[in-house]
């Protein structure tokens, strides 16, 4: 669902509604105020519901990336057991690479815990390699993993998306509110 689109959808309707008000020569002054500020409150009420919903689809669309990269999942049939034992094993690659400051280092346990499939410690070092903005890590990690790819470029849309000026601008214009001025109803 594009809010966004939404949003611009909405604007639209409200910008035909509030033309066809002013165009209206059987209202008064008054009848066009009452029916302008009725169209602007219904249009806004939508705008923010779409704005909360777009906020909220893109946190809950970052939190799903970043659980599925750097969290655990199990199969139907995995036993309890273990699952801790994964657990176990996760925390410990995770402890274990926690005091890793340089790419290279970083680079070279990869290599290492790739060429013997321990894919818990490349996923603990994807997300240290994540954390320091190690983007050659980052995207060896997700050239070996499947779907790993498409889920850092949401991350990494979620981070432009928070730094680029023109994007926020975008956003905050697609959302902001309609004004009855906007389009100078007659009243």
């Amino acid at each position: 669902m594009d809010h966004v689109k939404q949003a611009a959808d909405e604007r639209r309707k409200a910008q035909r509604q509030l033309e066809a008000i002013n165009a209206d020569r059987d209202l008064n002054p008054e009848a066009r105020k009452r029916r302008a500020a009725e169209v602007t409150t219904a249009a806004n009420r939508r705008l923010t519901e779409l704005r909360e919903a777009y906020t909220q689809a893109r946190t809950a669309e970052q939190e799903r990336a970043r659980r599925r990269l750097f969290g655990l999942s199990f199969t139907a049939s995995a036993s309890e057991a273990e699952k801790q034992a994964a657990r176990l094993s996760y925390r410990d690659a995770l402890f274990r690479v926690e005091g890793v400051t340089a790419e290279d280092v970083a680079a070279k346990l990869m290599g290492r815990a790739s060429m013997v499939g321990d894919k818990l410690l490349m996923r603990a070092l994807a997300l240290v390699a994540y954390e320091q903005n190690w983007h050659t890590l980052v995207d060896q990690y997700a050239a070996e993993v499947t779907d790993a790819a498409a889920d850092f470029e949401t991350l990494r849309a979620g981070v432009r998306a928070s730094v680029d000026r023109r994007l926020q601008l975008d956003t905050s214009m697609a959302f902001a509110p309609v004004s009855e001025g906007a389009y100078r109803v007659a009243i």
